[in-house]
């Protein structure tokens, strides 16, 4: 039977050097700008969802070098930071190609337009490829999303827990454990926010004015489903002091109205809007 406890604990272990060097100032969270620029790449010519294993052999056929695994995987963390990538779990796919089963990934429309223009002729992959370097080395990534989930995970604990617990916790609310330095940086936007509490060397906790505070946004306490919607809506549009707002990956709520005009068009809301006079 596997040992999840020890694993947290020594991804924790591993982890906490470095989270504490960046909640301290002395460490800034590491980017590797050219993976994530030849992942966001690879997305803007590869229109349709796809799995890493595609994106890697279309890198290959088109004669592009492919990054490392460990730094594809580190620019897909941060791909999925930024808000710009759709994530499905691609079933069909698997049982027409045989597979067990992948994430398939692309790049929400109006992500892809804007990032279109910034890369200029994406049949010229070197000059594409600085441009959205160069575009990306302005416009660092942030963590809202791990920021979220760890706030939601320390909501769910009336006291301080440690490193491994947080991660067990992040585990279970996102089905994913982010890397040291996402993690690092959400802790960083947690405490500038004036909500993150620290007893001794490992144990995180909110401050009383946070929880309270959350207690006004969120409307379930449960692991299911990812954070509470208010809650993640709220964070995202209100970043801490210092941290600004990601001009590309907020424009997915374009997407959404996009997708709410189209709905009404085809008279989806007609019977909520009849209701709603009914009860007034």
């Amino acid at each position: 039977m596997r040992d999840t406890a020890g694993s947290y604990r020594s991804w924790a272990a591993e982890m906490a050097p470095i989270v504490l060097r960046i909640l301290e100032g002395r460490q800034e969270t590491p980017l590797d700008l050219s993976a994530h620029a030849w992942l966001a790449y690879m997305l803007c010519v590869t229109e349709r969802s796809s799995n890493l294993e595609e994106v890697v052999k279309n890198s290959k056929s088109l004669g592009i070098l492919v990054p490392q695994e460990h730094e594809i995987d580190l620019a897909l963390e941060r791909l999925k930071a930024r808000g710009w990538l759709q994530i499905a779990f691609g079933i069909e796919d698997a049982k027409r190609k045989g597979w067990e089963g992948d994430f398939v990934y692309r790049l929400r429309p109006s992500v892809r337009s804007r990032l279109v223009k910034i890369a200029g002729e994406l049949s010229a992959y070197e000059e594409a490829h600085r441009k959205l370097k160069e575009w990306l080395s302005t416009h660092p990534p942030d963590s809202a999303s791990e920021e979220t989930v760890l706030a939601y995970a320390l909501y769910l604990n009336e006291s301080p827990i440690s490193l491994a617990k947080v991660l067990e916790e992040m585990d279970a609310i996102n089905i994913g454990v982010p890397n040291a330095d996402l993690l690092g940086a959400a802790f960083l936007r947690l405490r500038r926010r004036g909500w993150l509490k620290i007893e001794g060397e490992d144990a995180f906790g909110l401050t009383l004015e946070a929880r309270r505070f959350m207690d006004t946004l969120v409307q379930r306490r449960s692991y299911m489903g990812g954070p509470d919607d208010r809650l993640r809506g709220w964070m995202t549009m209100n970043p801490p002091p210092g941290y600004e707002k990601d001009p590309i990956g907020d424009s997915h709520d374009e997407d959404l109205m996009e997708m709410s005009q189209v709905l009404k068009s085809k008279g989806f809301f007609e019977g909520r809007e009849r209701g709603k006079k009914k009860m007034s």
